[in-house]
Parts: C-alpha cells; structure tokens; sequence
C-alpha cells in the first residue's frame, strides 16, 4: 500500500528546482536522483528501462569502472544488466562539486540508505522494518519513482518503478514509417482501428457565440473502455497516451483516480489527478466524480466486485470512463464482470465502448514492442456477444464467438495484430511466429 507521495519542483516546473527541493528534503538522496539521471540516459541508449532492485550495500560504482547493480528488468519480463563506467559516473555528478565521488574505490547503498529514504515518506507510526511499505514521489524533469519498501532474509531491498516525466503519445500503425524514431518509453504503437475508434467516440461542431466562433469537440454518450493484461505489459503507458490523446482533442475536463498517481500531465489544466488514500477515499469518488462533471474519468485498477459495480455505475451516467484490470484475453474480462448481478450485467453491455488485453514482446533488435487483443462493441456485429453475455450462463457461447475462424470485426486477436505488426515492419516474421506459438500453447 502506498502510503505517501510528494512532487518535488512541480510548481517551479524546472529541473533545478526538481532537484535543490528533492535535495532539501531528502539531503542524503544523491544518490538516488544521480540513479534518475543514469536510466534516463540509458533510456536515450535505446533501453527501456522501467524497475530497478536494489539490496543493502548494492554497490553503485566499483573500482572495475562499473556499475554492476542489475539496473533495469524490462516490464518485469525481460531482464536487462547494463553496467555503467566510472566516465559516465562522473558526467552525471560533475554538477555536484559538492559531493563528488567517493575517494575509496567503492560507493555502496547502505541498509541505513534505505531505511532512511523510506521513513522519510512512510509515517513514523506506520513504518516497521520488517513489513512492506509502498511510497512515491515525481522530480521534475526525471520522472516518477514508485517505491516499495521490503526485506528478504533480513536483508533490506527497494525496488523502484521509474516513469518517464513526459506522458507518452500514441503512434497510429500506420504512421509508424513516417516517424524517423520510434522510442519505446516516448510513443505507444496502436491499431490504425483503434485510433479510428477513439475518434468515433468525439462530436465535434461549431458554435457562434456573439462574434466568436467556438469550436466543441465532446463525447456526448460517455461507455466504458478497460484495458487488460499481466502486471507489467505495458497499461500504464498506453492509458497515459489515451489519457493525454483524448484531453487534447476534447473541450472537457478529465479526473483520474490512482493509487498512486505515475504519469503526471503538467501541461494540461484540464486533467485533475488525485491520489486514492492521499487526496480522497474510495467511498467519497462516486459522489466527488459526478460533482466533477467531466468528460473522461480514469479509475486505476478494478480488483473486486466492488470496483466493477462502480466504473459500470459511473460510466451509464453520461462519461468516458477508463478502468484497468488483470486479465489475459478478451474473454476472461466477459468472464470477470459476467459474475456481476444481472441488472449491473445489463448495464455492462449496454455502455462497454472497447477491451484492450495487452502483451509485450521482444524484438529482435532488443526494442520492446506492444501488441494486442481488442474487442470493439461500437459495431452491431458485436451485439449477438452482448446479448450472449447477459443471456447466457455458459462462457462457452461467448468464447465461439470471440475465437471461433472466419472474419468477425468486432475483435482484433493477438494474432491478427501480430500479423498488422509485421506487415508494417513493426516485428520481425521470426518473434511473430514464436509469439504465436506460445499464444497456440496456452489456448490448448
């Protein structure tokens, strides 16, 4: 559970102020905003790196000119040792003459390093250091650092999430030639027919107030849009890009629920974020999200009946909502909310707009690429499936008509996405066939 979150140099919005009030806060911490700086750059290298591990006395430099903290674990799916030299060590602190390197040939993370950098941020009552504690906190400039706090064999460890500072955008397919670079942790690979999709839910029109005339772009029937996956397949990323996409084509306000809150919009007053357990409570949204009136809402993660009811309530009453869940097809979503009362059954059917169930593979050139499973309910083709999953007790209708062969244009499969992939160059045939393969597995 995530206890506390702080934003250092957000007001300010400059990277100084990011890193004098992080300091002034945290005064030991440069170690950990040197750590920003070095998977930033790693990041311009080509490596998406998202998590770091680090155990008591992890050393951050040796005398062997590298850093062999194991810096990166790729979605937490592909594993990832980058070593750093003493060089690149002191490009990222020659700006702090203050400190410098250490004269002995070691700098280590102390157990002391770790438990201070956590109770600085988990409240003194609460913090014990043989539990698990979660805290957060963004650097202007650097990005967010998402905390967990733990021991194992009484040994203190913290892993770290890093998220970029800049919300990703989204790459139509079919613009992907176009783009001289197509960066892992910048941009976010799409289905042309889900860019389409997106567009479809906007009204756009012209008003004439006076002497001016006003352009209004809205979502005047609200639904429910969920994205599905294993932890660490990329969800996150892809509903910041949506997230930021339909704010900026859209006149209306956006209010986002996290727990906590990763990708910060800076740039836009039109997306209010808060904190669940910081900035409000569960049982306080339903009331505060209608009060807010805005046209997009985004609640983090569905993991109960509870949450399912709520996004299913909040979305028939007029607004965009986007909802995350663990889930790894089309149809183990149908199957989750199919446990729900026949009345909030209904209602599902009625305001679902899209599934998204996302995967992650690598390439062979080492690049991350995202692909994906989509059920689009926006097409009448798709009704026979809703009227399947609020009729039917057995999922096995349901799943013949998902996966059944022949052309259904109400889903786009793995495997048809893989194949858009590499038909646009995307992914190479060899990892294509190979995800197939496993995709052939884990269906049988």
């Amino acid at each position: 559970m995530l206890r506390m979150s702080t934003d250092f140099g957000m007001r300010e919005q400059s990277v100084d102020a990011g890193k004098n009030s992080f300091l002034a806060f945290y005064p030991k911490g440069l170690w950990i905003y040197t750590l920003g700086e070095i998977i930033k750059s790693i990041k311009y290298k080509g490596y998406n790196i998202t998590d770091v591990i680090i155990a008591e006395n992890s050393a951050i430099y040796s005398g062997k000119n590298e850093l062999p903290i194991m810096v990166g674990i790729l979605k937490n799916m592909y594993p990832l040792k980058y070593f750093i030299t003493k060089e690149e060590l002191v490009k990222y602190t020659e700006n702090f003459p203050e400190y410098g390197l250490p004269n002995n040939e070691r700098l280590s993370v102390t157990k002391e390093d770790l438990i201070d950098l956590a109770q600085k941020f988990v409240p003194e009552e609460e913090f014990e250091i043989n539990f698990s504690h979660g805290f957060s906190f963004s650097i202007y400039g650097i990005g967010t650092f998402r905390c967990t706090f733990s021991t194992a064999r009484n040994k203190c460890i913290l892993k770290i999430r890093i998220l970029n500072f800049i919300p990703p955008a989204l790459l139509d397919i079919k613009d992907v030639s176009k783009s001289d670079i197509i960066n892992d942790s910048l941009q976010v690979i799409v289905p042309a027919k889900y860019m389409i999709f997106l567009n479809t839910l906007i009204v756009s029109k012209t008003l004439q107030v006076k002497n001016l005339e006003l352009q209004m772009s809205h979502i005047p029937s609200g639904g429910l849009i969920i994205h599905a996956g294993a932890t660490g397949t990329g969800k996150t990323t892809f509903l910041a890009g949506e997230i930021k996409y339909l704010s900026e084509i859209t006149n209306g306000l956006t209010v986002t629920y996290e727990a906590p809150i990763e990708y910060i919009y800076i740039t836009s007053n039109r997306i209010l974020q808060y904190e669940l357990g910081r900035d409000i409570i569960r049982e306080e949204i339903f009331n505060h999200f209608l009060r807010s009136t805005p046209t997009v809402g985004f609640f983090h993660e569905c993991k109960n009946k509870e949450d399912f009811e709520l996004v299913v309530d909040l979305a028939t009453r007029g607004h965009l909502v986007l909802t995350t869940l663990h889930a790894s097809n089309v149809l183990e979503v149908f199957n989750l909310f199919g446990t729900l009362s026949d009345e909030f059954k209904r209602s599902f059917a009625s305001i679902l707009k899209a599934i998204v169930v996302h995967r992650l593979t690598l390439d062979v050139d080492g690049r991350i690429v995202p692909y994906y499973e989509i059920f689009y309910n926006n097409i009448k083709e798709a009704r026979a499936v809703m009227s399947n999953f609020t009729l039917s007790d057995s999922p096995y209708t349901i799943r013949n008509q998902l996966y059944e062969p022949g052309e259904k244009p109400y889903i786009m499969t793995f495997e048809k996405c893989l194949q858009e992939w590499v038909k646009h160059k995307v992914l190479s045939e060899e990892v294509a066939r190979n995800e197939k393969l496993v995709l052939d597995m884990q269906k049988d």
